[in-house]
């Protein structure tokens, strides 16, 4: 390792600096208060190899995707045109850029820990084309349906695409006589989340782009769909002056490594002195108790479901060997019902976010009055959904790291950096044909915001959603499904706590990052507004859901889900519900 300064530990940390400690573990209240070093950071192995522990949302998104077949997978589809072929010939050495700027692409996986080799990203620009573009796969003269590829080998079946030693793929698909372009990024959710994927994106397109990546001269054969984990790529370098662009000083690289959620928490609790360690146990012991409680007054309401499971004995014959069969379907606004929709939460006083959430509880009770006993009526309709927690961090270079981080790389954003909440809205039926409906509506748009901002202005908000993960990390560490709280009545006979009628994670406006067209020398690329773009996961078992965005100035509304549980026909129900909500408010 180099001796200048660096982010990274003198010593890795002791065997008990494990995240799944005991609750009152003394190492583990100390680097919350920040008044011992955090467990969670970087550390030197040997010959240019270091590691960084799990976070526990980290450790959540690993275990569900390594025992359960790539659950929590997260795809990103974007279709384009393409006006030349001659810009797709850049794609490795863009994608390679990319491994320098964002490390967490090289990561490895090796005993609950990520790996980062050094030398193939710094030491020289061949070595790294070669590993960048094992990662790489394009596909020309592909005349077929990418979402149904994406459905039969990204969505289902075995996980042969990513893995330990391959946290994220690049797939190109290239028709050259409809010039037609699909991009596709399968990531594993333990090193991004949605925000970062549809960054990352952008970086990417950016670069491929670029005038400096036009200027590389040098040719790679990669692999495609049949040979992809097989087939070394081959470098054919024209011009060693040109490969400038691609060497990187192994600072800039240790500076650009993610660091884990926790590590940046400020210190929990926030006080002018340095608490004692009585004074944080019982600190952090009632705040446990205050969850604690809010979870029983949750545990006694009675909430509304999502219409429309299958027979216990369908479920049976469709279950498949790896869990959760995943399907994906969207319906998408015109721009000008998606202008509407926009003026409409405007006038509301609301953000779109709270709207969407709004109009997805009432499709829900409006489904649940039509199907259900019409005597029927939930407490409330719940809906979870993940946040970011970016806000509320502390930056990179605020932080309490062992020594000074030199470099002038910026600070990779690719890491997953997630809290997750939900909130309660009125469980009855809201018809779109009804007079009172858009008051009604923005009654409820308006209940969805003031949840949002008395949530995410808590002065404990990450408290709160330590102790929600830090609960179940037993759970999920073992491979069990850490999301469902588990309790006991008097007989020990298991009960599982009170569940979403659906969760929502609102990607929100794509058209702000992502552009309408991306030009160069060589040619340029250009969203194709025929067809529409997919984000998302491959989903665990039981699971619904949604994702909305825009893109092109539409508002699309897509719901994951698994169709062991959920037939075909109660989603398009649902979307078709959401929809017409929509629709109404143009009335």
């Amino acid at each position: 390792m180099d001796s200048s300064p660096s982010i990274l530990a003198s010593q890795p940390p002791s065997l008990s600096s494990s995240l799944c400690h005991q609750f009152m573990d003394t190492q583990l209240l100390l680097g919350l208060a920040h008044l011992s070093p955090s467990p969670l950071q970087w550390n030197a192995i040997s010959n240019g190899v270091i590691s960084r522990p799990f976070g526990l949302v980290e450790l959540f998104f690993y275990k569900m995707s390594t025992i359960h077949h790539g659950r929590t997978d997260i795809f990103y589809r974007l279709p384009f045109k393409c006006s030349t072929p001659g810009i797709l010939q850049k794609l490795p050495i863009a994608w390679a850029k990319l491994h320098q700027r964002h490390p967490s692409l090289s990561f490895n996986i090796v005993d609950n820990q990520f790996t980062l080799d050094l030398n193939t990203l710094s030491t020289d620009p061949v070595s790294l084309l070669t590993h960048s573009s094992t990662s790489l796969v394009y596909h020309t003269d592909y005349n077929h349906d990418v979402v149904t590829w994406m459905r039969e080998h990204l969505w289902n079946g075995d996980r042969k695409y990513l893995s330990d030693t391959q946290l994220a793929r690049l797939f190109v698909f290239h028709n050259p006589k409809s010039n037609q372009v699909d991009i596709v990024l399968a990531i594993a959710h333990c090193i991004s989340d949605g925000t970062s994927v549809v960054a990352l994106m952008n970086e990417f397109l950016e670069l491929l782009t670029s005038d400096e990546v036009a200027r590389v001269s040098a040719r790679v054969d990669v692999p495609n769909l049949s040979n992809y984990n097989t087939f070394k790529p081959q470098v054919h370098v024209e011009s060693n002056d040109s490969l400038s662009f691609l060497h990187a000083d192994r600072q800039d690289i240790l500076a650009a490594l993610p660091m884990a959620a926790e590590s940046g928490y400020p210190p929990l609790p926030a006080t002018v002195t340095p608490p004692s360690v009585p004074r944080l146990r019982w600190y952090w012991a009632i705040r446990r108790v205050v969850s604690q409680v809010r979870s029983e007054a949750l545990n006694r309401l009675t909430t509304l479901e999502f219409i429309g499971e299958n027979a216990p004995q369908t479920q049976k014959e469709l279950e498949p060997s790896w869990g959760a069969l995943t399907d994906w379907k969207q319906e998408t606004l015109s721009a000008q019902q998606t202008a509407v929709v926009m003026a409409y939460s405007r006038a509301c006083g609301v953000k779109i976010g709270s709207l969407l959430f709004a109009a997805s509880t009432i499709a829900i009770s409006n489904l649940n009055h039509k199907h259900a006993d019409k005597s029927f009526g939930g407490d409330t309709c719940i809906v979870g959904f993940p946040f970011s927690l970016r806000p509320y961090l502390s930056p990179r270079r605020e932080r309490s790291t062992p020594s000074v981080i030199s470099g002038t790389a910026d600070v990779s954003p690719m890491s997953v950096q997630l809290g997750f909440g939900g909130i309660q809205l009125p469980s009855t039926p809201c018809y779109a044909d009804s007079p009172t409906f858009k008051n009604r509506f923005a009654y409820r748009a308006q209940s969805a915001r003031r949840q949002f901002d008395k949530l995410l202005s808590s002065p404990t908000l990450l408290q709160d959603g330590h102790l929600m993960a830090l609960s179940r990390a037993s759970n999920f560490s073992k491979g069990d499904d850490g999301w469902k709280s588990i309790k006991q009545d008097q007989s020990q006979e298991k009960k599982r706590g009170k569940g979403t009628a659906i969760n929502a994670s609102m990607i929100g406006a794509m058209d702000r990052v992502i552009k309408r067209e991306y030009s160069s020398v060589n040619g340029a690329v250009s969203l194709d507004s025929s067809r529409t773009a997919y984000i998302g996961v491959r989903c665990r078992q039981h699971e619904l859901l949604l994702e909305t965005f825009t893109l092109n100035g539409q508002l699309t509304i897509t719901l994951g889900h698994d169709k062991v549980m959920w037939n075909d026909e109660c989603v398009r129900e649902y979307l078709q519900e959401f929809r017409r909500i929509l629709e109404a408010l143009a009335m």
